[in-house]
């Protein structure tokens, strides 16, 4: 398998992502930020141009043929990240540098550019949310296709740890360890998947060279409600109490605020694949938890 610069290893599925791949190929991995150590008169006349040279310099000294860009738009919904028109400059950047170095590129983005009635959404579905975070992620889906048309597009759910440990599983796991449960709601629907997962159905893809647009989401479609129960039960914490929300008689409108389950049929055709479970994903987080801490030790003990 080629090597892999994973660009965005701030964000937890970047991050999840180039850990995943590491036992499968050589992986560099580096956040998206481009420094252009310029002043700021400077940065208004030359950032872009004095970026994309910046950014060409990463990609050539990682020695990489193919990118896995992991932005904002990457991140779970449920996670709530912040989406800005910064997000779509900053993928110009590397985009014309990938173009300039030759390498292909893996945009992950988002299953939220969806919403209802439909249960689940093949890669060509009308059910288009029109929240402002959903329109920037498919102007950047629309981006990468204009640059880089041979480019792969992945819409996907991931969650796992994240690198500064502050992200949304980690605050699900301590708000159900303290009874916190009046934000779990029935409403939001996806279709998860561990972020660790999704790097070896990535890792696939790329090495049999597909392009175009897929779906790569769980096996099963599940409420936030549903995720934090079947959470609380893998990790041993108290069951959650939920109380039921009033009856929708409309469509929930918002940025992941409703249906967003994908149909990865198509994927499963091409690749063989068997998508994994929420329990199995969440199983194999834990398992992720308890190897980092009994390593702990070990790393305490170096710094000594």
């Amino acid at each position: 398998m080629d090597d892999i610069l994973v660009l965005g290893s701030e964000f937890t599925t970047g991050a999840n992502l180039a850990a995943g791949l590491a036992d499968q190929t050589r992986v560099s991995a580096r956040p998206l930020v481009v420094p252009t150590h310029l002043s700021d008169e400077e940065q208004d006349a030359y950032s872009t141009t004095v970026a994309v040279e910046i950014a060409r310099d990463v990609i050539a000294a990682s020695g990489a043929s193919q990118i896995i860009y992991c932005g904002a738009a990457a991140e779970s919904c449920w996670a709530r990240t912040e989406l800005t028109s910064d997000d779509a400059n900053t993928l110009r950047i590397w985009l014309r540098a990938a173009h300039d170095e030759s390498v292909r590129l893996t945009f992950v983005s988002s299953d939220a550019v969806f919403t209802g009635p439909r249960l689940f959404h093949e890669e060509n579905s009308p059910n288009r949310c029109t929240s402002r975070e959903a329109r920037l992620i498919v102007e950047m889906e629309d981006l990468v296709r204009r640059v880089l048309p041979e480019s792969l597009i992945v819409r996907t759910h991931a969650y796992g740890w994240s690198p500064d440990g502050n992200g949304y599983v980690e605050t699900l796991v301590d708000d159900l360890s303290r009874g916190r449960t009046e934000h779990l709601d029935a409403v939001r629907h996806a279709t998860p998947i561990l972020a660790t997962d999704l790097a070896d159905m990535i890792a696939r893809a790329i090495e049999e060279e597909l392009t175009g647009t897929l779906h790569l989401g769980g096996a099963e479609r599940c409420s936030f409600a549903d995720f934090a129960r079947t959470l609380a039960d893998v990790f041993q914490l108290p069951a959650p109490e939920i109380t039921p929300g009033p009856t929708l008689t409309t469509r929930a409108a918002g940025f992941g605020a409703g249906e967003t389950g994908l149909n990865s049929k198509r994927v499963r055709n091409l690749l063989n694949l068997a998508l994994p479970m929420v329990d199995e994903g969440l199983v194999r987080l834990a398992g992720q938890r308890a190897e980092a801490a009994s390593t702990e030790p070990v790393r305490e003990l170096i710094a000594a």
